[in-house]
């Protein structure tokens, strides 16, 4: 499986994995298929492709060396002085740029790449992770549903009078949109006296969480 590996360094990432029973783990993954060394290589750090073929090079200046490598030094557009080095045999194999007040030196190997992954046991999927945060603030992820729902209904009324029937389409809507984004069922709505109920139970902790949109003439009210 291909994809990216971070670690957890949010606060309420690590309190979501303690809920789900699961301390020990570190890393979050998310598969990207398509994936490859090329894209996630990091900022500012170039492929020996990426710099020999540099295009935002101005003129600079080429060096022989006794051993048959070979120094080429230019400027790039932001007036870096980059010297790349290749081998007798043709291979780039470093590079160096120099700045202001800064060097970064970046060396290149070629071969079979073994990279070392985290244990299964220390890893989560992004996915189960984001259910996890969103359960951990549940509170504040019902009301943001349920908040937009009544954002986007009133948008929709153009100062006119809060039709009940326009509230609960809208505010299912906002809620499915949102299940359907993490994945899971999280905010389940039903219908109640002039408007709906959002509601969320956590499936580790058994918290439950409510919050009521209703209409009120041109008026909305939410409240948890």
């Amino acid at each position: 499986m291909v994809g990216i590996y971070r670690s957890l360094n949010e606060p309420d990432e690590r309190a979501a994995v303690k809920m789900m029973g699961r301390p020990q783990v570190r890393y979050q993954f998310t598969a990207i298929p398509s994936s490859t060394l090329v894209d996630n290589i990091g900022a500012g750090v170039e492929t020996p492709a990426e710099a020999l073929t540099d295009d935002s090079a101005h003129a600079g200046t080429k060096t022989v060396h006794d051993d048959g490598s070979t120094d080429y030094t230019y400027h790039d557009s932001d007036g870096m002085a980059i010297t790349l080095h290749v081998s007798a045999a043709g291979t780039l194999t470093s590079s160096r740029g120099t700045g202001d007040g800064f060097t970064d030196t970046t060396a290149y190997t070629y071969g079979a790449q073994h990279v070392p992954l985290p244990a299964a046991s220390v890893t989560i999927s992004t996915a189960t992770l984001a259910r996890g945060v969103a359960y951990v603030n549940m509170t504040a992820t019902v009301g943001e549903v349920a908040s937009q729902g009544a954002a986007d209904t009133r948008r929709a009324a153009h100062g006119h009078r809060i039709k009940v029937a326009a509230l609960r389409r809208t505010v299912r809507r906002d809620a499915a949109d949102f299940n359907r984004m993490m994945g899971a069922t999280i905010v389940k709505v039903t219908t109640v006296d002039r408007g709906v109920k959002l509601r969320a139970r956590n499936p580790w902790t058994h918290k439950r969480v409510s919050f009521t949109v209703k209409a009120y003439g041109k008026k909305i009210a939410v409240k948890g």
